[in-house]
């Protein structure tokens, strides 16, 4: 029965909490992510606001996708 309780109790603060915390993980992970695509592309010379930026920004996201992709392969057991 206590068991039972508390279950519960995690059930309903996690379903009244969940999407401020998925919102604000979320956020923190884009922040993130925009602070490594400036700082890699600043390293080579290619500051936000210039030309090659949003490209250096592209290559980055393509780069990470593949590594999602390997991350994921080698969960499953995918050599």
């Amino acid at each position: 029965m206590c068991l039972q309780l508390a279950v519960s109790a995690c059930a309903v603060y996690a379903a009244a909490k969940g999407p401020v915390l998925w919102s604000t993980a979320l956020a923190l992970k884009t922040e993130k992510l925009q602070q490594e695509d400036r700082m890699f592309c600043e390293k080579f010379h290619m500051p936000p606001g210039s030309e090659s930026f949003p490209m250096c920004v592209a290559y980055l996201a393509e780069v990470r996708s593949l590594h999602g992709d390997r991350v994921a392969a080698d969960a499953a057991g995918v050599p």
